[in-house]
């Protein structure tokens, strides 16, 4: 090589040039890293394989093949779930709904797991359904001491009234929030509870409490009852929103109970209303 005289140029210059024939060579290959395992397996519904299935694990998301298969390879050794996803028209027919399938599984280094998805479908989300008891009013009528011969009643004193109230099976009691002394009360106590949606019907019972002291013994159970027995029992139907039992009447309106006169003490009237909501998913 060396510089072209003029008239070329100052800065030009050539060279001989010789050609030959290249060629390729691999110089690395793709391996999974150390500690490190695969997970195969097949999604299914019916025991037919599912193409097209979403398979996540570990971050990773795929679609199984025609034959329902699916591979992940280099999954970092410990525990994962795996679920696989896919819309299917169900059996009854109508428009396709989500099936889902997953399960535990744990990745070993250097290992292969293999696991079967079978798909099934996601139950439909059920409504949440909660009752609530309300005691708007509470009057107390005829003896609140007691008859030592019939007609006659002594020791009678203002009533301090609280409420006792069972929903579904579930237990109130504002024992500790009692109304002193006062025979009639506007308290709208009110009660709450999620119930069950597939239940037809919700019992429900309602009592009025006199409290007592240490000195007065025992608290007293208020008759509110027209019929046997002091305590409200109640039947709430959650489809009708009915009420049936010891008193009638509908959600959402007052219902009235008075104790029955039979010459028993600490009587009382009573006003409440049960109310239902439903909130859908």
């Amino acid at each position: 090589m060396f510089w072209d005289a003029p008239p070329t140029g100052v800065y030009g210059f050539w060279t001989k040039m010789i050609y030959q024939m290249g060629a390729y060579q691999r110089v690395y290959r793709w391996a999974p890293s150390i500690g490190t395992g695969t997970v195969t397996g097949q999604v299914t519904y019916d025991d037919a394989p599912m193409q097209d299935a979403t398979v996540t694990l570990a971050g990773i998301t795929l679609l199984s093949n025609a034959d329902g298969r699916f591979t992940f390879e280099g999954i970092p050794a410990g525990p994962y779930l795996i679920r696989a996803i896919k819309e299917i028209a169900p059996p009854e027919g109508g428009s396709p709904i989500l099936a889902i399938a997953e399960t535990d599984v744990t990745v070993a280094a250097d290992a292969t797991m293999a696991v079967k998805l079978p798909l099934s479908f996601v139950p439909p989300a059920q409504p949440k359904v909660t009752v609530r008891v309300t005691i708007e009013h509470v009057k107390s009528f005829g003896c609140t001491g007691t008859y030592v011969w019939p007609g006659v009643c002594v020791g009678s004193e203002t009533p301090d009234f609280y409420a006792r109230v069972k929903l579904d099976g579930r237990a109130f009691d504002n024992r500790d929030q009692y109304i002193s002394d006062q025979s009639e009360i506007f308290p709208n106590w009110s009660f709450t509870a999620e119930v069950d949606p597939s239940k037809a019907n919700i019992p429900i019972s309602i009592e009025i409490w006199d409290y007592d002291d240490t000195l007065h013994f025992d608290d007293d159970q208020i008759d509110v009852n027209s019929h046997k027995g002091r305590t409200l029992n109640l039947l709430l139907d959650l489809s009708t929103c009915q009420i049936s039992g010891d008193a009638t009447g509908s959600c959402g309106a007052t219902i009235y109970s008075k104790a029955g006169q039979d010459g028993h003490e600490d009587l009382a009237e009573i006003w409440f209303r049960i109310d239902k909501e439903v909130v859908n998913p």
